[in-house]
């Protein structure tokens, strides 16, 4: 599986676990997450800088997804680093 299409699909279960996050702010999180992938959209797979941003986002994921109660999947780790 390609980095790029890894990168969509943790975005994908992060926008989705944000919207299902028990918080009146829900929706600025979800923009927050949305204007955090967009501008590191230009990192290149090989940059420290993308394998930190890809480190925050799949932490990120993590709590989300123990905060909102939704089961955790496998993601292909070595893949996305």
């Amino acid at each position: 599986m390609s980095n790029r299409i890894s990168t969509l699909i943790l975005y994908k279960r992060i926008i989705y676990a944000a919207r299902r996050f028990p918080s009146i702010k829900r929706d600025k999180i979800v923009q927050e997450i949305r204007e955090g992938f967009r501008s590191n959209k230009g990192l290149l797979e090989g940059e420290d800088k993308y394998r930190s941003s890809m480190s925050i986002a799949m932490k990120g994921l993590a709590q989300l997804e123990q905060y909102s109660n939704l089961p955790k999947k496998n993601l292909p780790i070595g893949v996305l680093l």
